[in-house]
């Protein structure tokens, strides 16, 4: 079971359900939960960088909407200030607002450009080794997965714990990582982590409906996606 296994073409959006555009609020965003793939699109389409996890995808999109919303509110707010002062400007004057406004557009595409790098993810090594540095932006990939199969036996599976250690700890070793893996692997499973929205419901759902089939766990599922956010779903 993934985290998005329902597709988009087995159940129609809600009408009430925002489109994920440039010009939504960042509080509407927040709200409502998207898929993956949705959250790709939108970057594929703004600029954005698309890798990650689910969460880093969805913060630069948050900082992303946040920051196209300032700038419109800027930019109205000059023009209105130029119409106040200057019904009819000069080309001078005209000249010297494009200045300033593309300065300051300069300065907010610098300070996204910078956001960009921060959020940026290292290539991952084609071997690694104990000493490994853990870098920015790995993911548990097959590769990954064969090292430490090596290192603990057949029988390794990536589990929350260790995967949140990898997500957000940059710098590390994978010294680090096995120290991690060992100490929790025989504790009980942890609860699934909140980008795995979908994976929880399922887990909740047939906690609670023991003789539920699993149409019926997916029509709630889409029954839910289509309502925001509660403070329990955040």
């Amino acid at each position: 079971m993934t985290g998005d296994a329902p597709t988009m073409s087995e159940h129609a959006p809600d009408p009430i359900r925002p489109q994920l555009t440039a010009d939504l609020e960042p509080v509407t965003f927040a709200a409502w939960y998207w898929l993956k793939s949705e959250l790709i699109a939108f970057c594929r389409t703004a600029g954005l960088g698309s890798t990650g996890d689910k969460r880093t995808v969805q913060a630069r999109i948050e900082q992303h909407l946040v920051a196209t919303q300032r700038l419109v509110a800027t930019q109205r707010l000059v023009a209105t200030q130029c119409r106040c002062v200057h019904s009819e400007p000069s080309a001078d004057a005209a000249q010297r607002g494009i200045t300033s406004v593309g300065g300051r557009a300069n300065k907010r595409g610098r300070r996204s450009r910078s956001r960009s790098r921060s959020l940026a993810t290292d290539t991952m090594p084609d071997s690694f080794s104990h000493s490994t540095i853990i870098g920015r932006g790995w993911r548990c990939t097959n590769a990954l997965r064969a090292f430490f199969v090596a290192e603990l036996g057949k029988r390794f599976r990536f589990n929350g714990a260790l995967r949140d250690f990898i997500h957000a700890n940059a710098g590390k070793t994978l010294a680090d990582a096995l120290v991690i893996y060992r100490s929790s692997s025989n504790q009980p499973t942890s609860e699934i982590g909140a980008q795995f929205e979908y994976n929880r419901h399922m887990r909740a759902f047939f906690k609670a409906h023991r003789s539920a089939t699993p149409e019926q766990a997916r029509a709630a599922w889409w029954a839910e996606r289509n309502r925001p956010k509660t403070r329990d779903r955040s």
